[in-house]
């Protein structure tokens, strides 16, 4: 079986790790060989990774200033058949229209997959959207909740023919256990640092009454927006001297390892957190908000804390409660890591995912 993944950023996030992980278990399995189309300018980085499980490509050079164009969906048709691809999979979807097109155009039997990662909410219910639903084989929700608000509409959930929740998982590596000595509890947010992601909002309410309990530390890009604010409570603030930002991190897990809990303040609802499943993994305690897919992947109280994003008297009890009490934390992360090896094992969702390229 050959695979086609379309990735739709230019730089490496979660959704790309996802991508690499997924692909790199399958054909260690013997399963599957890839095919990447990546964007034009994408990083180095991002190239020579999948570089390593398949051949690249680029639709280059982008037409209409990145917008769909038939040229475009007309070179990913050569691909397809140039490749003999079975399945092509999507993962982002503006870019439906461009792989549906291009499944029409190769003339050849392809199986059309679309993961749906970001956040919840309603499908576009236009005919033309309509028709793009029709072309996609299969569609891969990664939580109940997002399925449910996608699949809002009548005309929606007649169009979208085959329907699937696969909930996330992430592959498990290697990572140092050893934590670096600390002279406080530390509390992480690893992510992009970006308005609707929360951080910003939450360093912002713990600040003017921070005691100095705990040591904060970022690892994620910071968005444009969100530059001159981190760098007033990295250097101007209350938080000065036990906030630390130190950049993306590939990592994680290492990281993850050496903190007392993670805190993930999202403010969108986000239809199912890499992040959270991590800390899991690595049997870490987190704080995160409510107002998602959260609740399909930890019980409050149990495994996590989930409250709801913008109430930050409640975010900054929780913290001050978790990271003062050692013990509670580690019930809590055991807790969180034993769910995720029952519920959510990585074997389990490349087979599931398997299945649909298969169609079985």
């Amino acid at each position: 079986m050959v695979v086609l993944q379309y990735i739709a950023s230019p730089f490496w996030g979660g959704g790309e790790q996802y991508i690499h992980d997924l692909c790199a278990m399958l054909k260690e399995q013997g399963k599957a060989e890839f095919v990447f189309i990546c964007q034009p300018g994408s990083d180095s980085g991002l190239l020579a990774r999948f570089g390593r499980l398949g051949k690249v490509y680029t639709l280059a050079p982008r037409t209409k200033n990145g917008k769909f164009s038939y040229i475009e969906a007309l070179r990913m048709a050569s691909i397809i058949r140039r490749e003999k691809v079975d399945v092509l999979h999507v993962h982002d979807r503006k870019e439906f229209f461009l792989c549906a097109y291009a499944k029409r155009l190769c003339m050849c039997p392809v199986r059309l997959v679309a993961t749906l990662h970001l956040i919840v909410g309603r499908a576009k219910s236009k005919p033309s959207w309509l028709w793009v639903y029709r072309q996609i084989d299969d569609f891969i929700f990664v939580s109940q909740k997002a399925a449910d608000a996608f699949l809002t509409e009548p005309e929606v959930q007649q169009a979208c023919r085959s329907v699937h929740v696969v909930r996330n998982s992430i592959r498990l590596y290697e990572q140092p256990r050893e934590a670096t000595p600390e002279a406080l509890p530390i509390v992480l947010y690893h992510g992009r640092i970006c308005p609707e992601k929360g951080i910003i909002q939450l360093l912002q309410a713990l600040e003017p009454g921070f005691k100095g309990h705990y040591t904060i530390v970022l690892a994620g890009e910071v968005a444009e927006e969100s530059c001159n604010v981190l760098e007033e409570l990295l250097h101007r603030s209350r938080l000065k001297g036990y906030l630390r930002y130190i950049g993306f991190r590939k990592d994680c897990g290492a990281l993850i390892a050496q903190c007392r809990i993670g805190v993930l303040p999202s403010l969108v609802p986000e239809a199912a957190s890499l992040s959270l499943l991590e800390h899991m993994a690595m049997g870490s305690a987190v704080i995160a908000s409510n107002n998602g897919s959260q609740p399909e992947f930890v019980t409050n109280g149990k495994e996590a804390v989930l409250l709801p994003p913008g109430e930050w008297n409640e975010w900054e009890e929780a913290i001050e409660r978790l990271t003062s009490d050692e013990t509670e934390a580690i019930r809590m992360g055991q807790a969180a890591k034993a769910r995720f090896e029952n519920e959510f094992g990585y074997a389990e969702f490349t087979q599931k995912i398997y299945a649909i390229y298969t169609g079985k």
